[in-house]
């Protein structure tokens, strides 16, 4: 079992659902974009509470189960980079630019950039970003 899922709560409600989604989303990216899509519709969708719950549960405790996609995690350092691109200096560009273009060329890094992403996270305070379990893992380890 995946170190992300040690500490997971099931839902119990659709409150739940979104809480947890609002901090899981981009952790449930990284994983698989193809979960990611479809647990957005889910939260987007008139499924009774119940269905909900259950199908977020299931989908999430499998998911985290497993390791991160390659492919699913490399476009997450993507993503999470164009919160910042934006707002960060040259020098941080620079040395973010290094670290992604290691991630085309082998799968490895990934705690370097999620490291690197915190402290500009952190610098440039991205509330979104911040609430995010995308780093719980770096987090744990500094």
């Amino acid at each position: 079992m995946s170190n992300n899922n040690k500490a997971k709560a099931k839902a119990k409600t659709k409150l739940d659902v979104a809480e947890t989604w609002f901090a899981d989303k981009y952790l449930i990216m990284e994983y698989s974009f193809e979960v990611h899509d479809k647990l957005r519709k889910l939260l987007k969708s008139d499924v009774s509470e119940k269905e909900m719950v259950k199908t977020y549960n299931e989908e999430t405790e499998k998911l985290f189960s497993g390791e991160p996609e390659p492919l699913s995690r490399r476009n997450t350092a993507y993503y999470i980079w164009g919160h910042l691109k934006n707002l960060v200096s040259r020098g941080e560009k620079k040395r973010m630019f290094g670290l992604l273009e290691n991630l085309d060329y082998e799968d490895t890094g990934f705690s370097d950039i999620k490291s690197e992403f915190h402290k500009l996270i952190l610098k440039y305070d991205v509330p979104n970003l911040l609430k995010s379990s995308y780093f719980s893992k770096t987090l744990s380890n500094s």
